[in-house]
């Protein structure tokens, strides 16, 4: 998510991109892992690793103050501002996409046939 983010407002502080332009890439994105969660056939993992609860608020966090600063520039606030908003919001989408929930565990659990 760090990455995401970081990269996300750089290439929209160098204006590379706009940030419409990231946004649709991560939902582009976020749309073939959804697809390719539903498609493929689930792992077998009878041990189930789980992940500490404060690890998605610290990678958030992490992620929130790399798009501040990536997206950050001199001329302008505002658009520093909007440039890390939007950077922010493509690790939130990823975040929510790839984590491993109920929501996620029963939407892509298949009806058996017969």
């Amino acid at each position: 998510m760090l990455w995401l983010a970081v990269t996300a407002g750089a290439v929209q502080a160098t204006y590379h991109h706009r940030p419409s332009d990231v946004l649709g890439s991560t939902l582009l994105a976020c749309a073939c892992y959804s697809l390719a969660a539903r498609l493929l056939p689930p792992a077998a993992a009878p041990d189930v690793t789980r992940r500490p609860r404060a690890l998605p608020a610290i990678a958030l966090a992490l992620s929130a103050a790399g798009a501040l600063v990536a997206g950050a520039r001199d001329d302008s606030v505002t658009q520093s501002l909007v440039f890390a908003a939007a950077a922010f919001l493509c690790a939130a989408l990823f975040w929510f996409t790839t984590a491993e929930g109920p929501a996620q565990t029963a939407w892509r659990t298949r009806p058996a046939l017969g």
